[in-house]
């Protein structure tokens, strides 16, 4: 069974991108471009991970963060954080809103394919 992801990234290149590579690394991709669609998203259709921007308009990718973890549906999904941004209280936010992942912009293909296996404990051999 294909596990599927949720990108949340409001630029639209980005997204494309990281659309493409977990398509071709075998996912099913769901995708918003802000939080309050992310939050959409996850209620109609939840997600087995969620690939989650820090920096959007509106709703921080941090407040997504607390909203799926105060909400007993969704709060055992994994997040991994893809951001430009890596502050002290980023790294704080991190521990407290149990995210799984801090991936950095601009990423390598490889780093981003390797922690999504990780976080979903997908064996390099069954992809």
């Amino acid at each position: 069974m294909k596990s599927k992801v949720l990108v949340v990234e409001d630029d639209r290149v980005s997204r494309n991108l990281l659309k493409l590579v977990l398509k071709d690394a075998g996912y099913d991709v769901l995708e918003a471009c802000d939080g309050e669609e992310a939050l959409r998203v996850m209620t109609s259709e939840p997600p087995g991970m969620i690939l989650l921007d820090i920096m959007m308009p509106g709703m921080s990718g941090w407040e997504v963060c607390q909203r799926v973890r105060n909400d007993d549906e969704l709060k055992e999904i994994p997040i991994i954080m893809i951001t430009a941004k890596h502050s002290a209280e980023d790294v704080e936010n991190a521990k407290k809103y149990k995210v799984k992942g801090y991936l950095l912009k601009p990423f390598q293909v490889s780093s981003l394919e390797n922690k999504i296996k990780k976080v979903l404990g997908v064996s390099h051999d069954s992809q």
